[in-house]
């Protein structure tokens, strides 16, 4: 089989039958195409409630459950190491 861009790949028959492409409301860009779970119940459809996180959303929060002080956490800020 021939290998399908992402484009493509969205307009699969297949793909199109299993609605494995849904539209989503992103914030900033509109209207985006995103990924369906592959898991199809027929009595519980599955949803996607919300977009992945942005790069560096729970940073902060990570490095709190980890141990890392809020000092230590603007030391990384300050060394540009986050």
């Amino acid at each position: 089989m021939p290998v399908k861009n992402f484009a493509e790949a969205c307009k699969d028959p297949q793909i199109l039958h299993r609605n494995m492409v849904v539209e989503m409301e992103h914030p900033m860009l509109g209207k985006i195409k995103n990924i369906s779970t592959p898991i199809k119940y027929s009595r519980t459809p599955l949803d996607i409630r919300s977009l992945a996180p942005k790069r560096g959303q729970h940073t902060k929060e990570l490095l709190i459950s980890l141990g890392y002080s809020d000092m230590e956490i603007q030391e990384f800020k300050k060394n540009k190491i986050l």
